[in-house]
């Protein structure tokens, strides 16, 4: 057994049984931090028949683990542009998942790992996954903000919004749109 391997084993045997790796919330805000992880697939021609079969056990993990707090985002890594994918879409192009999850500490996250269906299942290799402290850059807003969004707190869309986030935007601008003509013109003459 590898090195890596038996870490990953010995952080899946030290943490014990979970219904889900990614089950329960961070100790707390402040405690938890922010981890990059990124989880390349393993070799093989049937990979993709592993995935399938354990694809339902993990995202179903995940998903409790973002109900949790647990994990902020996931996807998948491709192996090809968008441009260049085939009618299958992303599934025949994937290589492996990233994420972004809180945890209390590096050695925390690595055990959350070695309990998820894609390493018990033999989807990722676990000689080829690595777990980086993340932090946020602290970027501005776009000043440029229409009168109804700028005084509900609204930000432009991008393409980096998530459905939620324009949802949520989509609500403040509603409220916004109730708003009295005295308080339009009073934005207006605060957004120029």
């Amino acid at each position: 057994m590898n090195r890596t391997l038996r870490l990953f084993a010995s952080a899946s045997s030290a943490s014990g049984a979970s219904s889900s790796a990614w089950a329960g919330r961070p100790s707390s805000h402040a405690a938890s931090q922010t981890y990059l992880v990124v989880a390349h697939d393993a070799r093989g021609a049937d990979i993709m028949a592993k995935r399938l079969a354990v694809r339902e056990n993990h995202l179903e993990g995940a998903r409790r683990g973002k109900r949790d707090g647990r994990i902020l985002l996931g996807g998948a890594l491709l192996s090809r542009d968008f441009s260049e994918l085939s009618e299958e879409g992303p599934k025949g192009a994937m290589a492996g998942s990233v994420m972004l999850v809180r945890g209390e500490s590096v050695a925390e996250v690595r055990s959350r790992i070695a309990q998820d269906p894609y390493v018990t299942g033999g989807v990722w290799d676990p000689s080829n996954i690595s777990v980086h402290p993340f932090a946020e850059a602290p970027l501005k807003k776009s000043q440029s903000v229409n009168a109804a969004g700028a005084a509900a707190g609204a930000t432009p869309a991008t393409p980096a919004h998530t459905l939620g986030q324009l949802r949520g935007e989509a609500a403040k601008a509603a409220a916004a749109a109730n708003m009295t003509l005295s308080q339009l013109r009073t934005v207006h003459t605060k957004t120029g």
